[in-house]
């Protein structure tokens, strides 16, 4: 008797929600009703060994809110109720917590709840490497927020059988965006000795030269700057620091280029192939 009373409400608030779905289609800008939508928690109890295949169908419901108000308004105000919903019932539907965080940020432009989303999910998923990584990746593209998403990129690199991506995004922030040259060098060394591929090795041999590059250039361009600041003029090249001991040895080009003085700092010329 109990099982037929869970399986009839379970009926009951399926009926409600596909109403309630279709019902919100019909509605203009003036209309702002609140859409009902039982919370997951009870949903869970009520479906018993059922939970996948509501999940299923709350999913294909969220599609279609999804698309009908992508090609209307463009306004989601049920977005993360609906996937909430969804990843209650089935706490291991990636595809649910990944799609629904990034079309929170994108669409929604909602930090906090797209956040919440994937804390939600490395939570019920602490295996998983995708899930810190997509918080790295959105924290990366959309908040501009690179020591957060370096922190989640590396949080990523820890994870059960973490793919190349992981390492070359969480070195890539700091290379491109954090500018700290020396951690970025050491995480480019670390992909090339655990490279599985000839292309993953030539990729991190490239980042490590062109950070290597970068480190020169830095370094060359503040004795440069020391050197017009205490002989009041600018050397004509590298040889007058050498000359004048402010220099010990020009640095070795890692393309096999050269470096040369450009205005105020050091510039670099990499021969063409």
């Amino acid at each position: 008797m109990k099982i037929f009373t869970y399986t009839f409400l379970l009926i009951l608030l399926i009926i409600n929600l596909s109403y309630r779905i279709e019902e919100l289609r019909e509605i203009k800008e003036k209309a702002k009703e609140i859409l009902y939508l039982p919370k997951g928690e009870i949903l869970k109890y009520l479906a018993l060994d059922h939970r996948n295949t509501l999940s299923d169908f709350y999913w294909l419901q969220f599609i279609q809110y999804y698309g009908h108000h992508l090609q209307t308004d463009r306004k989601f105000p049920y977005m993360f109720s609906i996937v909430d919903i969804i990843t209650d019932l089935d706490e291991k539907f990636l595809h649910a917590y990944t799609f629904g965080s990034v079309n929170l940020a994108s669409d929604v432009g909602d930090r906090e709840k797209s956040e919440a989303l994937l804390m939600k999910a490395m939570y019920k998923n602490p295996e998983r490497w995708e899930y810190p990584f997509w918080m790295g990746f959105l924290n990366y593209v959309f908040f501009k927020d690179y020591k957060k998403a370096a922190t989640f990129f590396r949080i990523s690199t820890l994870k059960d059988n973490p793919p190349d991506i992981c390492f070359r995004f969480y070195a890539f922030t700091y290379y491109k965006k954090l500018k700290d040259l020396e951690t970025a060098l050491k995480l480019w060394i670390y992909m090339y000795e655990k490279a599985k591929s000839d292309v993953e090795k030539r990729i991190a041999e490239d980042y490590i030269k062109r950070t290597i590059m970068k480190i020169h250039m830095r370094d060359l361009t503040k004795i440069l700057k020391e050197f017009i600041k205490r002989e009041n003029y600018k050397p004509k090249n590298l040889k007058e620091l050498l000359e004048k001991g402010y220099l010990n040895s020009i640095p070795h080009h890692p393309f096999g280029g050269i470096y040369f003085i450009k205005g105020d700092s050091i510039a670099s010329l990499i021969p063409k192939k």
